[in-house]
């Protein structure tokens, strides 16, 4: 496991590498997963919150899956304390990252009326798909404790790497300007600079896509627009997450 294979995660809780999913599960049953996912936290930037919320089904489908694939390769690189430094490359968190006030997850009572299935299979993507985590402020690092209404306004947290600085779109802004055939449209079609991972959304069912436009849309446009991308050139200013830059050949 050389290189990029062994990319680290830094920050004030030390760093950590994404476990061999694929060597855990081949020592738990199914239901030991599931049980694992429903009462077990860990180390940033894991999103535990998230896959905690994820019904049983899927739950059991991930198990399935990665089981068919049998255990492979080697284990991740041990947890290293904070001050303990890394040989691997790894990304640099910042200390004191943006996030709105701790006032719990309160549920929007725009979604809890809807009769629209669909508005309620996009709560759950947005959640599930890691939607919440990038394009809501201070979602991850209070591990989902934000109020449904703030959700998936954007982000001012950069992420720096060979790109440039790149900043996680304020979707409620940016469904407005859309139909539903449009959203699709763009999904299917999109590439776009890291971090995001414009290459899952265009592998996402029509239904998914649809629920999560319906979704965005009863919650209605709010905040700001984030911040312009700011190119490799030009130091950017606020808090940003830093990649390692690739080796040079």
């Amino acid at each position: 496991m050389d290189g990029w294979a062994s990319l680290g995660e830094m920050g004030p809780w030390g760093t950590t590498f994404p476990t061999n999913v694929r060597l855990l599960l081949s020592e738990l049953n199914e239901d030991q997963w599931i049980d694992r996912v429903r009462t077990t936290t860990s180390r940033p930037p894991m999103p535990w919150y998230n896959l905690r919320v994820m019904t049983d089904d899927d739950l059991r489908a991930i198990y399935r899956f990665i089981t068919s694939l049998g255990p492979g390769e080697k284990p991740a690189p041990a947890y290293l304390p904070p001050g303990e430094e890394t040989t691997h490359p790894h990304v640099l968190f910042p200390a004191n990252p943006p996030q709105p006030p701790r006032t719990g997850r309160t549920r929007s009572a725009r979604i809890s009326d809807s009769a629209d299935p669909l508005v309620h299979r996009g709560r759950y993507l947005a959640q599930v798909a890691w939607c919440n985590s990038c394009h809501t402020e201070g979602y991850a690092i209070q591990t989902g404790e934000v109020p449904e209404d703030d959700w998936l306004q954007g982000s001012t947290l950069g992420r720096n790497g060979a790109w440039g600085t790149t900043y996680a779109t304020n979707l409620r802004l940016f469904m407005h300007d859309l139909t539903e055939e449009q959203w699709i449209e763009r999904a299917r079609t999109l590439k776009t600079r890291p971090v995001m991972p414009w290459f899952a959304l265009n592998e996402m069912t029509e239904e998914d896509l649809r629920a999560i436009y319906r979704y965005i849309r009863l919650l209605g446009p709010g905040g700001v627009p984030a911040p312009d991308y700011v190119p490799p050139d030009v130091h950017p200013t606020g808090v940003y997450v830093i990649f390692p830059r690739p080796a040079k050949k």
